[in-house]
């Protein structure tokens, strides 16, 4: 790919017999794989800052699900400064010169990266 300016591409159409050939440049494949790396990464980030249990997030409702009635009322009285402390974490989260967000978020998706490519060499393996 790299040598080459052009790389054909065959396959054949699902809707109908056709069988279709095209050119493309290397650059727009490596783009392509980018793309769908970044967006699995910020999907994973956004997950691990979902389940941060801070109020809004959905994270705190499965925190209270686990207390006892009178910690989930003791610490609803806090529930309003929630917003406030997960703006806070937002904005002084890039200033730290640790980023946990991204430290978190970089280790599940290596791991999940991992799992993806064990179940990718494992489809190989059975279907070619």
């Amino acid at each position: 790919v790299y040598e080459h300016r052009l790389m054909r591409v065959h396959y054949h159409k699902l809707k109908g017999d056709e069988d279709v050939t095209r050119l493309l440049q290397p650059v727009g494949l490596m783009f392509s794989e980018y793309y769908f790396y970044l967006c699995a990464y910020i999907s994973t980030a956004f997950a691990i800052f979902n389940v941060i249990p801070i109020s809004p997030l959905d994270g705190s409702k499965v925190l209270f699900s686990f207390l006892s009635e009178r910690n989930y009322y003791r610490l609803m009285r806090y529930e309003r400064y929630g917003m406030i402390l997960l703006l806070a974490l937002v904005y002084f989260g890039n200033r730290l010169p640790f980023d946990p967000l991204g430290n978190a978020a970089g280790w599940v998706f290596d791991k999940l990266f991992i799992l993806a490519e064990w179940g990718f060499s494992l489809s190989e393996k059975i279907f070619l």
